[in-house]
C-alpha cells in the first residue's frame, strides 16, 4: 500500500497524479513545506505563459507557521494542470522523482538545495531561483515572464530517459552508526 490509513481520500487520489500522467505529458514538480519563503507562488504565476502538454506537481505539506493561508493562497493560482500531493517520503517521493522531468525551485533562499541535489540524483533537470544552493538553469523567478521562457524551453526539450531509482530504507540506521561513531571517537 502507498498510502497510510490516515490519509484523507482526496490527497489519496491526488497522489494518483504520478500513476495518472501519461507517457507524453511533461511533468514538473516541486519539493518542499508550502511556506511563502519557497516562493511557490512564483512558479503559479509563470504558469499562464507556458505553453505545451504538462502537468505541475507540488509535494509538500502546509508549514506551521502560515502554512494553511498560503496554500489556500497557492490553490487560488492553480489551474486543472496542478495538483498538490501533500508531504511525500520514502518509495512515494521516489516514484515521484523518477515520473519528473523538471524539479523547480522558486525558493528565495536556501542553505544548501538539498531537494534540488535529490531531484539532480533521480536524473531530474532543474531550475532555480538565485540563491546560494541555486543549481541547474538558474533564473529570477521574481519575473513571471522569465520563469516562464526558461519552462518553456525546458518543455520544448522534452522528456528524458532516466534509471531507476533506489530507494534505501536503511538511512536511520546509517545515521545511527555515525553518530555512534563519532560519540565513541569524543
Amino acid at each position: 500500500m502507498l498510502f497510510r490509513s490516515n490519509i484523507s481520500a482526496a490527497h489519496a487520489a491526488a497522489t494518483d497524479a504520478v500513476a495518472e500522467a501519461s507517457a507524453s505529458e511533461f511533468v514538473i514538480i516541486t519539493l518542499s513545506r508550502l511556506s511563502p519563503e519557497k516562493g511557490i507562488e512564483r512558479l503559479l504565476r509563470a504558469l499562464p505563459l507556458v505553453r505545451g502538454n504538462y502537468r505541475v506537481l507540488i509535494c509538500g505539506a502546509a508549514a506551521y507557521m502560515s502554512g494553511r493561508r498560503y496554500e489556500r493562497m497557492l490553490r487560488r493560482l492553480t489551474n486543472d494542470r496542478v495538483e498538490f500531493l501533500g508531504h511525500v517520503t520514502g518509495e512515494r517521493k521516489a516514484a515521484i522523482l523518477q515520473r519528473a522531468d523538471l524539479f523547480v525551485s522558486a525558493s528565495r533562499h536556501e542553505s544548501y538545495g538539498l531537494t534540488i541535489a535529490e531531484a539532480e540524483a533521480a536524473g531530474c533537470r532543474v531550475i532555480s531561483h538565485s540563491h546560494y544552493g541555486a543549481r541547474g538553469r538558474v533564473v529570477n523567478c521574481d519575473e513571471p515572464a522569465e520563469l516562464a521562457a526558461a519552462l518553456n524551453k525546458e518543455i520544448a526539450r522534452g522528456r528524458s530517459a532516466k534509471q531507476p531509482v533506489v530507494v534505501k530504507s536503511d538511512a536511520a540506521a546509517r545515521l545511527a552508526a555515525v553518530i555512534e561513531q563519532v560519540a565513541a571517537e569524543a
